[in-house]
């Protein structure tokens, strides 16, 4: 099926649009291309912490790139994101348990089991190698990818 998630999931950006992400220290611009090419590296970051299809990831973070990072690479993975509102809910365990997460990304330093902070990320993936072998996923229209 040709739905703009498998689109999404799938196809490589126009190296011609670019998008701003405002964060903490300000704001971000990337080419969609870069965005995509980091957020396939993330993908691969997460399958070496063993996260895999199915599998639930929370984010409980303010608005910044990492945070679309893990998004876009979950949905090229066929992971599941749960996002909660930073501050609100506490970064445990117990919350891993409760809506069955196997890892929770968070603003916060935790010594919590399955809670790795979120600023962390982008020095994680410098090491990483690139993806380009990235095998296509296809959503069905009834499945859930948030």
């Amino acid at each position: 099926m040709d739905q703009i998630i498998n689109r999404v999931a799938n196809d490589w950006p126009s190296a011609a649009h670019s998008i701003t992400i405002y964060g903490p220290g300000g704001r971000t611009e990337l080419p969609l291309a870069e965005l995509d090419r980091l957020a396939r590296k993330t993908a691969v970051y997460l399958q070496n912490i063993g996260i895999s299809a199915g599998d639930r990831i929370g984010i409980m973070a303010r608005n910044r790139l990492e945070w679309l990072l893990i998004d876009l690479a979950a949905l090229k993975i066929k992971a599941v994101i749960a996002a909660f509102e930073a501050g609100k809910f506490p970064a445990t365990a117990a919350l891993a348990e409760r809506y069955a997460l196997s890892i929770v990304f968070c603003d916060e330093a935790s010594e919590e089991p399955n809670v790795l902070p979120i600023d962390g990320l982008l020095a994680a993936l410098e090491s990483l190698p690139e993806d380009s072998d990235h095998s296509p996923v296809v959503y069905g229209p009834d499945e859930v990818t948030t």
